[in-house]
């Protein structure tokens, strides 16, 4: 584990002073300063560490300070607070977004089951907009959603034929044998091109026929993190038919 910052200050200090004497003499509890100096272990990890003062040059000061970044991805549920007119239209929109994947999915599947996205891309680009009328975006979203599916196929067939070949299993995975389905309405929206957070609050999404601002409901900590989030993700909008309602699944990164 990296030292506490204030150790960097103590270390900083005898740096300047070009004092390499604590390598090899105890050190008192406390500095002159009355400042608690590091523990043992601590001590080990920085002597360990850098090099000899005595092979730096004059001019380098070495500032100790240290800094862990993590980052956490989460997703909020945010219910869409649809009213007759918008329902139909994200209806539509899904249902729409629903057969791209599926006719994408038989295009890569007649042409060789590719898993390349811009080769899929190029296949079915024009037809997902043209058949299907979806945008610019939500098209890209499809082909990169179906290669995934197919690259994740081509690995269970990998893996089964070393399976196979090493005697631990007879059969055979089927999972390219046919075309992948795909049943769920689902839309995948890229931000901000495909939807956006308003202050009021609501949200703004696309659809087929132009963009709608639709109020939410959610955990509370969800939308305090929406509000003051500086980096969100794709969402995908989700059906859930036992309530008859459309969600918004938003990932963001924390």
């Amino acid at each position: 584990m990296p030292p506490p910052e204030q150790y960097s200050v103590w270390w900083r200090e005898k740096c300047e002073r070009g004092d390499d004497s604590f390598r090899l003499q105890p050190r008192p509890t406390s500095d002159t300063l009355g400042r608690e100096e590091p523990d043992e272990e601590i001590s080990k990890f920085l002597v360990n560490t850098l090099p000899s003062l005595s092979s730096l040059s004059s001019a380098v000061i070495i500032n100790l300070e240290f800094a862990e970044e993590m980052t956490q991805v989460i997703t909020a549920k945010l219910k869409l607070n649809l009213d007759a007119e918008q329902k139909a239209l994200v209806s539509r929109t899904a249902l729409a977004y629903r057969d791209a994947l599926n006719h994408a999915s038989v295009v890569a599947f007649d042409n060789g089951k590719i898993s390349n996205g811009a080769k899929l891309q190029k296949a079915v680009y024009g037809s997902l907009r043209g058949l299907f009328g979806i945008g610019a975006q939500m098209a890209c979203s499809v082909t990169r959603q179906v290669t995934a599916t197919y690259k994740g196929l081509w690995t269970k067939v990998k893996q089964n034929a070393a399976a196979i070949k090493a005697g631990h299993t007879k059969k055979r995975y089927k999972g390219l044998d046919k075309a992948p389905k795909y049943a769920a309405r689902t839309v995948t929206l890229n931000y901000p091109r495909d939807y956006s957070f308003k202050r009021e609050p609501t949200v703004s999404i696309n659809t087929l026929d132009g963009r709608i601002k639709v109020s939410y409901d959610g955990y509370d900590k969800h939308l305090d993190l929406i509000a003051n989030c500086k980096k969100i993700g794709e969402a995908k909008i989700v059906y859930q038919r036992a309530s008859k309602t459309y969600y918004l699944l938003v990932s963001m990164e924390l």
